[in-house]
């Protein structure tokens, strides 16, 4: 017996005389199906009232909330800001651009483009002399009428070029020593103090 469909029918009055007969035979088996069958109709009592749902017209409340969406556009009148809009279509672009800045910048980085391209000069006038403090923390005291090119970035070397004359004070570093490039010849030192 599937008592599902049986109990359907019945409270439905749709069952058959046999059908009802098969009821009133499993109510008295026990006490239990008693009161299962007086829970179950409480609940298709309960139930009955839910049958409205299933006549619901999907088109009418569609127009009913458009209707009520105009008619609130209607009431706030819609204040146009061109400044927000203008910012707000070129922040893409802003961040575009942003972003390719960056990515160009970490490829000359990767590449090695942190080389110096244009050597940096310093140079002293006739009437007084320059101190020059570089990257690596050397002082270099330039003499009237000299001049002085860093050459490297000093990651990798230290080279500059001497054109006069000058007082050195090289920072020590034996891995990286310091090169300077002169009409005489080359200098080599690690870290002193020198004219």
């Amino acid at each position: 017996m599937d008592l599902d469909n049986l109990l359907a029918r019945i409270f439905n009055d749709e069952a058959s005389n046999e059908e009802k007969a098969q009821l009133e035979l499993w109510k008295q088996e026990g006490e239990d199906n008693l009161n299962a069958l007086q829970d179950m109709s409480v609940i298709w009592e309960d139930s009955n009232g839910l049958k409205d749902y299933q006549e619901f017209d999907e088109n009418r409340a569609w127009q009913k909330l458009n209707s009520a969406i105009v008619s609130e556009e209607l009431k706030t009148p819609v204040q146009k800001n061109n400044t927000y809009s203008i910012v707000r279509r070129l922040m893409p672009l802003a961040a575009s651009l942003l972003l390719l800045v960056a990515v160009g910048i970490g490829i000359k980085s990767y590449l090695g483009g942190d080389t110096l391209s244009e050597p940096t000069s310093f140079a002293a006038n006739a009437m007084e002399k320059q101190d020059v403090l570089l990257s690596d923390n050397s002082k270099i005291l330039l003499d009237r009428n000299s001049t002085l090119e860093v050459l490297s970035d000093f990651t990798d070397e230290r080279l500059v070029s001497l054109s006069g004359r000058a007082y050195y004070e090289v920072e020590s570093d034996v891995e990286n020593p310091f090169t300077i490039n002169t009409n005489h010849g080359d200098v080599t030192v690690v870290g002193t103090e020198f004219t």
